[in-house]
């Protein structure tokens, strides 16, 4: 009974560490942790994820508007759609409604830490590459 259960639990854990590493590998992950990287200021990170620039960062200074920006900026995955060497990933993002802070009387920075937050659709474009899936594009907009 006992050599089941060690080979039951080796198994398990085998399956896990399969899982892990493909994760880790996976289109939802980079872009999970490209999104990481610019909320927390780490653009040098985020930009090894990427094939082109998709935002204009100077990457020596992280300012505070866009901190307030990219810190209360969340990505909710939908679907994730991978065809040879290309993937998409959909989803909603939820981010401060910038056109109620630009009509602010407040410094832009603050004002985008206090507006409501919109939803809106997004749709990453990765692209498989020598070292594994990198960004090609961003597009968001819409409801």
């Amino acid at each position: 009974m006992n050599k089941s259960f060690g080979s039951i639990l080796g198994l398990f854990f085998a399956f896990l560490l399969i899982f892990a590493l493909y994760y880790i590998t996976s289109p939802q992950y980079v872009v999970s942790s490209y999104w990481h990287y610019l909320s927390t200021g780490q653009y040098k990170k985020a930009e090894k994820l990427t094939i082109n620039p998709i935002f204009n960062l100077k990457f020596s200074i992280y300012t505070p508007l866009e901190e307030a920006f990219f810190q209360r900026t969340k990505l909710e995955h939908k679907e994730t759609h991978i065809y040879g060497n290309k993937a998409t990933i959909t989803g909603k993002m939820s981010l401060p409604d910038i056109a109620q802070a630009l009509d602010s009387n407040q410094e832009l920075a603050v004002a985008l830490q206090r507006v409501p937050l919109v939803q809106r659709k997004y749709t990453f474009e990765l692209q498989k590459t020598k070292e594994g899936w990198k960004i090609n594009s961003l597009t968001f907009g819409g409801e």
